[in-house]
């Protein structure tokens, strides 16, 4: 697990578990915990470190087997007292390797019949502590826990703190691997919203993740005949608007991407064909003997009519706009794709050249808070969409 500063969560995918499960057993037969009434109470609590430091050049720990047991245990402390005035903690290298580890409890009951805990005045003040371990190891071979039964209750239980403050002023987290949502979810829980909150704001960083995102779909020859206009202007989103029959959620999603289809994304002369020759090339994939080749392909199975160029750039455009859709979903944005607009009037306003043409609009934001969400829209069945002829 990787944690980046200044993203979020991207995704999560439980394969990262799959070699702890063939190591690692977890089992209870019999469980049982209960508190009736629990009472913590601390009315001060200081906890100060300025300076902490652990060093330990070498250490190593290792069991080959190991077994614990207790039948009776009272810990019971009238005064306690912890100082320390230089400690030093650090760690350069840890590792932690069990190889075969099982915890099983067959029957387990905590059960405290009164509990009491409470501190008036604690300090803990450390002004000088480092922690260091330049190579530690901690390898268990055999390890086994077992309770045959144990048992703790409380029947009077308070927890009560009279002052607590916890603050943070910034924290980011992301996971790189791990997945929020399966597809499965992504692809239910993407809808078609009509009302997007437009004070909540779209960073840049997010835009770009999702657009990175979705450049991943594929194309016919890798070809990527896409491109967008990302509007972010209220100005920009109202000409746009007029031109696109008036709808509200032009304008008040934070973000609105005009996505273009090059209708000569395959053409020898084009900058993305030469290059993704070049890519092809270095990656082994083709030989620089075979440029004509290439480009004779390209013409034939997509410029050769204008009929079969349209369908070049808006098929393939097509799957990077699913693509930008699911990505948002994914990244905990919301969507609408939109075909009613005035084509011509759009080109117009916005200088775009003609070799592009304009499958879609589509918002990007977050769903307004209060607003009703549509139910969700029928769809064919399995026997509907198959067909033979």
């Amino acid at each position: 697990m990787k944690l980046e500063t200044g993203q979020h969560v991207s995704n999560f995918n439980s394969s990262c578990l799959k070699d702890w499960g063939q190591v690692f057993k977890f089992q209870v037969s019999n469980f049982k915990f209960q508190i009736s009434n629990f009472k913590f109470q601390i009315s001060n609590f200081k906890f100060q470190i300025s300076n902490f430091k652990f060093q330990v050049s070498s250490f190593k720990f290792q069991v080959s087997s190991f077994k614990f047991q207790i039948s009776n245990f009272k810990f019971q402390v009238s005064s306690f007292k912890f100082q320390v005035s230089n400690f030093k903690f650090q760690i350069s290298s840890f590792k932690f390797q069990v190889s075969s580890f099982k915890f099983q409890v067959s029957s387990f009951k905590f059960q405290v019949s009164s509990f009491k805990f409470q501190v008036s005045s604690f300090k803990f003040q450390v002004s000088n502590f480092k922690f260091q371990i330049s190579s530690f190891k901690f390898q268990v071979s055999s390890f086994k826990f077992q309770v045959s039964n144990f048992k703790f209750q409380v029947s009077s239980f308070k927890f009560r703190v009279s002052s607590f403050k916890f603050q943070i002023s910034s924290f980011k987290f992301r996971f790189t691997k791990e997945a929020v949502m399966d597809f499965k979810d992504v692809i239910t829980q993407r809808r078609s919203v009509n009302f997007f909150d437009p004070e909540k704001h779209v960073p840049e960083s997010l835009l770009r993740e999702l657009i990175e995102t979705a450049a991943k779909a594929p194309s016919g020859f890798n070809l990527q005949p896409w491109s967008l206009i990302v509007l972010r202007d209220q100005e920009d989103k109202m000409r746009l608007q007029s031109l696109a029959w008036n709808q509200p959620k032009v304008s008040e999603a934070p973000v609105t991407l005009i996505v273009l289809a090059d209708r000569d994304g395959w053409k020898s002369s084009h900058p993305f064909v030469e290059r993704n020759f070049k890519e092809m090339v270095r990656a082994g994939a083709m030989q620089e003997e075979q440029y004509q080749w290439f480009t004779d392909a390209c013409a034939g199975l997509y410029g050769s009519t204008e009929e079969r160029q349209q369908a070049f750039a808006c098929k393939n455009t097509g799957f990077f706009a699913m693509s930008l859709m699911l990505a948002a979903k994914d990244l905990g944005l919301d969507t609408h794709p939109m075909d009613g607009f005035d084509h011509d009037g759009v080109r117009e306003a916005f200088n775009i050249p003609e070799n592009y043409w304009i499958p879609l609009l589509l918002a990007v934001g977050y769903f307004q808070k209060g607003k009703e969400l549509s139910p969700p829209k029928w769809r064919k069945t399995f026997e509907e969409i198959v067909v033979k002829f």
